[in-house]
């Protein structure tokens, strides 16, 4: 705008302007205002991620995690390798105690079986001698002659002899089986007692190896989470010291410190989009009217640009 132009609005009366008409400059200002932030923040971004293009956000760095067992989790694991551990044993010393109980009793009833048999055996040369001492005294006629009687009399002696020789050695057989079998038992509880004290020690064993094997794992955890963590504090501290680099660089642009032209370029195209906006709203007013509502914003320059807010003053010219 020239030298003439200014006095010439200096010498033209103000145009009293309807609050109607300066509420709609005002809703447009604000358009413009939002424009202008839009077009920062595009900008911005743009001119920020085209620099950072080899910067990821993040490291492609993964922290390891580890599910580590609870205290319950780690008792109830070793109580049942614990229970594991005994119950294979007991069976063991179970099924031992069982077969050799059977084999002393599977003995017993040979003893037995074998002393019915000799008892047996007796009888039939009992009853045998028995009837040859009669026969023999029928023939002589000494049927019941006192040495008949005698020698039957012997006779019953020797076998109540050996009937009682053979239920003697029985009994004591029996009663040696019996007293092994109560060895058995025993020997049975003093192997429960050493497997309870055994069973013990393998609970204690469990507990600490499954403690100690979740503190290592949890120390290497933590150590490689620490080492991971200072590899991301220093690749972001490097980030953003270049980040900052850039917005410097971007600041100065902006500030007209240091001149860019694909800067000048997109902000030129910018104030091109918002002259057509302001041309646009400002033409359905009389040009007189326009051009005043034009000089008397102070902020119209400052988004239009000072070339394309002095050509939009020029197509308000009377």
């Amino acid at each position: 705008m020239g030298f003439i132009d200014d006095v010439v609005d200096f010498f033209t009366k103000k145009i009293e302007i309807d609050d109607n008409v300066q509420k709609a400059e005002d809703d447009f200002m604000k358009e413009l205002n939002q424009m202008e932030q839009s077009y920062n923040d595009r900008q911005k971004q743009a001119y920020i991620d085209k620099k950072m293009e080899g910067y990821a956000e993040s490291p492609q760095y993964e922290k390891m995690e580890y599910d580590a067992l609870t205290d319950e989790e780690i008792e109830n694991i070793a109580k049942s390798e614990a229970d594991k551990y005994y119950n294979s044993k007991y069976n063991e010393i179970n099924e031992n105690l069982e077969s050799n109980k059977k084999q002393l009793e599977s003995n017993k009833n040979e003893y037995i079986s074998s002393a019915e048999q000799n008892i047996n055996q007796i009888a039939e040369i009992y009853n045998a001698s028995k009837k040859n001492i009669e026969n023999d005294a029928l023939k002589r006629g000494l049927g019941r002659s006192s040495i008949v009687g005698e020698r039957l009399e012997n006779l019953e002696t020797e076998k109540s002899g050996q009937e009682s020789e053979i239920y003697k050695a029985l009994n004591q057989n029996l009663a040696d089986i019996n007293i092994q079998i109560s060895e058995l038992e025993t020997q049975k509880a003093s192997a429960l007692n050493e497997l309870d004290v055994e069973k013990a020690v393998v609970l204690n064993d469990k507990l600490n190896e499954l403690i100690n094997e979740r503190t290592k794992k949890q120390e290497e955890v933590t150590n490689y989470n620490n080492d991971i963590q200072e590899k991301i504090n220093s690749y972001n501290a490097a980030r953003n010291k270049t980040l900052n680099q850039y917005l410097s660089e971007y600041s100065d642009i902006t500030t007209g410190k240091v001149s860019d032209d694909d800067y000048n370029r997109i902000k030129s195209e910018e104030y091109l989009s918002r002259y057509n906006a302001a041309y646009d709203f400002y033409r359905f007013y009389p040009t007189d009217m326009a051009r005043q509502m034009i000089k008397d914003n102070s902020m119209l320059k400052n988004y239009l640009g000072e070339s394309y807010y002095e050509t939009l003053l020029d197509k308000f010219k009377d």
